[in-house]
């Protein structure tokens, strides 16, 4: 991957620097023929701020002592150098928040910056000084080549604020687009499959590649579209662009290579002219003659040594038996030391077996055992593990009298790591009273107790579940609370599969409802979601283990397949429809047997 991620940024090293050749030039970097309406507008304006994008490497990012570096850093300063103005660097803390300070005219240029519809409201851009290609990466199991079109109905992650957000979002709307603060997690949710793609340059994504070790990445595809980096300046200051203009002119085709070889090199040294290679071919040629003689005289003393080996061979051929004969006893003892540990590793088996079972009765217990009894609704659910101990974790409670409480959570991962995830989603989301309850909050005035409402209990679990080492799990959840009175049914959905939404007469459709898991992103916010129901609709709520289960062909169940099904039996009653459902999934995998734990909960309204 490294050696990969090397190539690709000498291709787009190669790029820039054509294209940087190509611009117009000033020899010797002469001084700029600056009209005096230009002078007197610099002379007005002596400090120009310039936010550069935090971390785009190798283009513009802050080195480990905050220094401003990169390749549009190099042209900032050659530029400085030569107009009677000060750029004032201004750190921002992503290139989202600089795009919003541009807007706003907090700050006034952008040293590295693709010029887009959206942008050209608030910047005016002055000719591209940086090209580069761009490409889609996906993971190595995808072997095909990929173009924008394929990715219609596809979940790709952009980096929020940059230009292929605006330009995918324009020209390929059927595209699903998942906005990342940043390269490494655009690029980590394609590792981990959250995203089927995702769309950037290829020089930053390789770097980044390489820098957090991604190793089942590749580039499946190159769009059309090509990063053409420019110097952007608010659009208000349309004299500054004719000044840049002529400032970037005036960098030579020396000044130009030389910025790039100092971020990025291009050449390959010959070896015909590396004094090292001739160093280790002179080195190889001694070897090779030492050796030679080294075998002439090897040849004389062998001759004089070969019947004093002779003894000595026959002396290690008696050492040999001897050792044979000892050998033979100490397999024979080894046979009975090994019929021993067999016992005790069967006995180990049997007690991690009972544990293991004890194990998944207490996290059974943790299930509805009724589901609550309450005037206008009904409810009905399904739980079948792939393994002893699982990850989804299910609960329909009463919160109070009119509103009930409802959940599921799937863990990443199976096993004993998993199952405690589970178990501990499970305590803390307990509709019991109190003051650390995250369900229900007593009433500080002595009223009725009041109802946290689903965003917040997101959050709050997102700050309880951070994904760390060493464990590195992560859990989705779709948690929802309805109103039995006025059908209301508010609900968070944290990267969960889309609940289904069944009306009488009408087609099952998904509520859609994209967001974060649980632990991914620190700090970051849930979308509360209403959904009102109509007299007698049904919802269904359900693991990803149902849209993913696979029959003996690795084909998916597929939410197709899922919805037509909940369609069939919609005129039964909701525990044979729940029922008829896991009994379709399980048929589906009957053969090797479901590879991720099924959840299913219904519920429906009078």
């Amino acid at each position: 991957m490294c050696r990969w991620s090397g190539l690709a940024l000498v291709c787009v090293a190669t790029l820039i620097a054509a294209s940087s050749l190509a611009l117009a030039q000033v020899p010797g970097g002469s001084a700029i023929d600056l009209t005096d309406e230009e002078r007197a507008w610099l002379e007005s304006h002596p400090v120009i701020r310039v936010a550069p994008d935090p971390d785009f490497p190798p283009f513009e990012f802050f080195d480990d002592g905050g220094h401003y570096v990169g390749i549009a850093a190099e042209y900032i300063e050659a530029i400085d150098e030569r107009l009677p103005v000060e750029f004032e660097i201004v750190r921002l803390g992503s290139w989202t928040e600089a795009i919003e300070q541009a807007r706003t005219r907090s700050v006034d240029m952008f040293a590295a910056a693709v010029q887009t519809p959206q942008r050209q409201e608030y910047m005016a851009f002055t000719s591209a000084h940086i090209r580069m290609p761009s490409v889609i990466i996906a993971t190595t199991e995808t072997s095909e080549q990929m173009a924008l079109r394929q990715l219609h109905g596809k979940r790709v992650a952009v980096v929020s604020g940059y230009a292929w957000n605006d330009l995918l979002e324009a020209q390929h709307p059927e595209i699903v687009l998942v906005t990342a603060p940043d390269i490494a997690s655009a690029l980590r949710m394609t590792s981990f499959g959250i995203v089927e793609a995702m769309v950037g340059d290829q020089a930053t994504s390789s770097y980044f590649i390489g820098r957090e070790g991604l190793t089942n990445l590749r580039v499946a595809g190159h769009p059309p579209h090509r990063y053409d980096l420019a110097l952007a300046v608010r659009s208000d200051w349309p004299e500054l662009v004719g000044i840049l203009e002529k400032a970037l002119a005036s960098v030579t085709p020396a000044e130009r290579t030389a910025i790039v070889d100092k971020w990025i090199s291009l050449e390959t040294p010959s070896l015909l002219r590396s004094r090292k290679f001739w160093g280790i071919v002179g080195g190889a040629a001694f070897a090779v003659a030492l050796t030679i003689t080294g075998i002439l005289v090897w040849n004389r003393v062998l001759k004089s040594q070969v019947a004093q080996r002779t003894a000595e061979l026959n002396d290690e051929l008696e050492w040999r038996k001897e050792a044979e004969r000892e050998l033979r006893r100490h397999r024979d003892h080894l046979d009975e030391l090994v019929k021993e540990r067999t016992a005790e590793l069967s006995a180990a088996n049997s007690k991690m077996k009972r544990d293991l079972d004890a194990a998944a009765l207490v996290q059974q217990s943790l299930l509805p055992r009724e589901t609550p009894d309450v005037r206008g609704a009904n409810f009905s659910w399904q739980y079948r593990p792939c393994d002893e101990l699982a990850g989804d974790i299910l609960n329909v409670f009463q919160l109070d009298a009119t509103h009930i409480g409802v959940y599921v959570a799937d863990v990443s991962g199976h096993g004993v790591a998993a199952s405690l995830l589970s178990v501990a989603i499970s305590r803390v989301m307990s509709p019991e009273v109190s003051e650390s309850s995250l369900l229900i909050n007593p009433s500080r005035s002595g009223g009725a107790p009041e109802i946290v409402a689903p965003a917040a209990v997101a959050h709050e679990l997102n700050d309880r579940f951070p994904m760390v080492e060493p464990s590195n799990r992560y859990f989705t959840l779709l948690y929802g609370v309805l109103d039995v009175t006025t059908r209301e049914f508010r609900f968070v959905s944290a990267g969960h599969p889309p609940v289904v939404a069944v009306v009488p007469g009408e087609k099952p459709r998904l509520l859609r409802a994209e967001s974060w898991a649980i632990g991914w992103v620190p700090n970051t916010g849930f979308e509360e979601h209403l959904h009102v129901l109509k007299p007698g609709e049904r919802l269904y709520l359900y693991s990803d283990g149902v849209p993913e289960a696979m029959d003996p062909e690795m084909k998916q169940f597929g939410d197709d397949r899922m919805i037509e099904f909940i369609d069939e039996s919609r005129l039964s009653p909701l525990d044979k429809s729940v029922g008829s459902l896991m009994v379709r999934v399980e048929e589906w995998c009957s053969t090797t047997g479901p590879k991720d734990d099924i959840t299913i909960v219904a519920l429906e309204v009078k």
